[in-house]
């Protein structure tokens, strides 16, 4: 199989897989198919099964066996190192598996960690790559109220884990309950926890296992959200398993929604369910179906055929906590503890808005649509002004007046609330789908180009009737493809995402339409445009009242690559220091984009020859992935290959080759010796010949 191009093998082992996974008397006519379709790689793939069939093969696969819980015990594990970490002691055990306090200390890096080793039955020996792979992409979440997927690997090639950013905290129903907060405290508690879960939303990730003990309040009063994406880690993938088996690898009873315990879809719906029954808890004391000695068959029997109580009727202590309940929070937690997906709130980000609006003394979405209602809440609001015989004068005049303050005083407020959670619906509702497609009639897995292009497909065709979310959402999309270096496909959906700015009349769409369109034009050294475009989105932010930090950036990233085409560095490198500077005066220097615009300086610096300060760039772009969790990641290694030629340049080749060095061995950590990117060798193999160690 020497000299195979590829792309050509890459479309060998899809098919390969398949195979593999087919019964032996299925395997002659799906060949024979794939004879007629595919016939340049059908003999290729003919040839691999049959070898996969010899006895020799068989005891080539023949492994440990998965380690079993019971036998992960302090004994076994204190002490043993896991990759670059060594265990100290373990801190948790549940029924996914067992959590491990471990430090790295390899004397590059110092830094504790948690270690959490899976339920090898969860993963299956033919998942451990997709594991390590969706590890490596859900380390990209990016929010302060969500704990830090370091790395996922597989230990000794039987034991699945994940390695986490330790946190020393507690859970946060512990927590309300041992400083007695009242109603207030607990629900902005919360809502840092629904703020964690609509960004995990963005990102195409639904948790599943939502409880307590999956959500940690630090010392300092800070959110930490726990195990995001181990469902998604342990989830199947075929189109022809049954729905069942994506959801019973992440699965708490008392936690989750009805859909999961009759096995249906699983959808960013479910975690509003499971949100609400934490909500719950936390404002009575008690769970609504499990505190009756229930457990097994009958708590999900409860779950499945009963209402919750309501929380006004059950919350302890009673009296006054009772009567903080009692309405508004009855219904809230009513409608996101619906039995039906459809009737709760059509997002987390809607959830939350109700939970503001009630904190501000605002009607919420729940509430009942009422004259009574609506004028008792607007008295909260303004109960300072209004005197004993006002407010006779406003319940006799009760129609009136609340038609006034629909018009005049909470007019535009409504109307934002109503705007901001259509839009939240509207998104939720597109995360929803895109989660859900598949090959269609094919039952070929979709890969990560066909689900953005399906993207941009229901993007036109459902969401026409809101020109300004879909195109954002295009925006997203765009990012996406020149990812992919597909260059081309993103500059088009820049401009359908300027049209449908225009359209709707928003100055913002436009703005950052234009740059991102700037931006990719000169990816593509393409720069006829770009000065009309880049003139056009600067006129259009002067327009905006307080245009925001990332828009500014976003721009100030486009001119620079254009001004970097064109030879005017000096202008170039003004731009790209303006949008460090925003990112690090409003705190934002954990973002992607941050290290994204120390990287285009750097590659300025070595462009016009300032070796030293291309360096020192390289350092802090390193020192901040490990700052903010990143140092087990693509980017990370990255980095250090970018600083290890900048070093080369610099004559320093020792210890250019020490950090290519580093690199393999961290690359080997993440991954496996078989996943090893082509050119992290041959960079090895040019360091050591520039050393004459030619034999090496």
């Amino acid at each position: 199989m020497a000299n195979i191009d590829p792309e050509l093998w890459a479309k060998i082992n899809e098919q390969l897989d398949r195979g593999l996974e087919l019964p032996a008397d299925q395997r002659v006519e799906w060949l024979a198919k794939l004879s007629r379709e595919q016939p340049d790689i059908a003999a290729r793939v003919a040839e691999l099964l049959e070898v996969a069939q010899q006895k020799e093969f068989s005891k080539f696969l023949a492994g440990p066996s998965p380690m079993s819980l019971e036998v992960i015990t302090p004994e076994t594990l204190v002490g043993r190192q896991v990759g670059p970490y060594t265990i100290e002691a373990e801190i948790g055990r549940g029924g996914m598996g067992s959590v491990w306090r471990a430090r790295r200390m390899d004397g590059h890096f110092e830094s504790t960690v948690a270690i959490k080793f899976m339920h090898a039955a969860w993963l299956g020996r033919a998942g451990e790559q997709r594991f390590r792979v969706e590890g490596i992409l859900l380390g990209r979440l990016d929010h302060p109220n969500i704990v830090r997927l370091l790395d996922a690997g597989v230990l000794e090639g039987s034991q699945p884990y994940l390695v986490l950013e330790y946190v020393d905290g507690e859970s946060i129903d512990i927590y309300c309950q041992q400083r007695q907060l009242s109603t207030g405290p607990r629900i902005e508690l919360f809502l840092d926890v629904l703020a964690a879960v609509t960004h995990a939303h963005q990102h195409l990730i639904v948790h599943r296992d939502l409880k307590p003990s999956n959500i940690l309040v630090t010392p300092a009063g800070s959110i930490k959200l726990l195990d995001f994406g181990i469902a998604r880690l342990l989830a199947t993938d075929q189109p022809s398993a049954p729905q069942t088996q994506s959801i019973a690898a992440a699965l708490t009873p008392q936690y989750a929604a009805p859909e999961q315990l009759l096995g249906k879809s699983v959808t960013t719906l479910t975690d509003v369910y499971a949100l609400g029954l934490i909500l719950y808890v936390l404002l009575t004391g008690r769970h609504p179906f499990a505190n009756d000695g229930q457990a097994g068959a009958d708590l999900i029997q409860s779950m499945l055929t009963e209402d919750p109580p309501l929380a006004s009727t059950v919350a302890e202590p009673a009296g006054r906590q009772r009567h903080a309940l009692a309405g508004d929070l009855d219904n809230i937690l009513g409608k996101a503890l619906k039995k039906d997906p459809a009737e709760r709130y059509a997002s987390v980000g809607a959830f939350a808005e109700d939970l503001r609006r009630f904190l501000r003394y605002e009607p919420v979405l729940a509430g009942p649509d009422s004259i009574p209602y609506r004028l008792g809440k607007f008295v909260r609001r303004h109960r300072g002004g209004v005197l004993a015989g006002a407010m006779m004068a406003l319940l006799l005049l009760a129609a009136t007046i609340v038609t006034s303050i629909q018009t005049v005083q909470a007019k535009r407020g409504w109307a934002a609330a109503q705007f901001e959670t259509r839009r939240a619906e509207s998104a939720n509702e597109f995360l929803n789908m895109l989660l859900q497609s598949d090959g269609g009639s094919t039952g070929k897995p979709l890969t990560a180009e066909d689900r953005l292009d399906r993207g941009v497909q229901m993007l036109e065709s459902q969401y026409r009737d809101d020109p300004a979310f879909a195109g954002r959402m295009l925006l997203q999309l765009a990012n996406q493809f020149r990812g992919q270096t597909n260059t081309v496909r993103a500059m088009a959906l820049d401009q359908r995402a300027y049209q449908l700015g225009v359209l709707a009349h928003d100055a913002e769409l436009m703005a950052l339409a234009q740059c991102a369109a700037a931006f990719s034009e000169a990816s593509a050294d393409r720069l006829e445009q770009t000065a009309a475009q880049l003139a056009e989105a600067e006129k259009l932010v002067v327009g905006i009242d307080s245009p925001s930090v990332m828009l500014r950036v976003d721009c100030a990233k486009a001119a620079a690559k254009v001004a970097s085409g064109q030879g005017r560095t000096v202008d170039a490198e003004k731009r790209l220091t303006e949008a460090r500077r925003l990112l690090e005066a409003s705190g934002q220097s954990y973002r992607a984009a941050y290290t994204t615009v120390l990287n285009e300086l750097g590659g300025l610096y070595v462009n016009t020859g300032r070796l030293r300060e291309a360096l020192a760039m390289t350092e802090l772009i390193g020192a901040t992935h490990e700052r903010f969790g990143r140092g087990a990641t693509a980017a990370r290694l990255t980095a250090l290959q970018n600083q290890s030629a900048v070093l080369a340049q610099m004559g320093e080749f020792q210890r250019s080759l020490h950090l290519l060095e580093e690199v393999r061995i961290r690359n080997r950590a993440m991954s496996t010796a078989a996943s090893e990117p082509l050119w992290y060798a041959v960079n090895h193999a040019k360091a050591l010949e520039t050393l004459d160690r030619y034999t090496e």
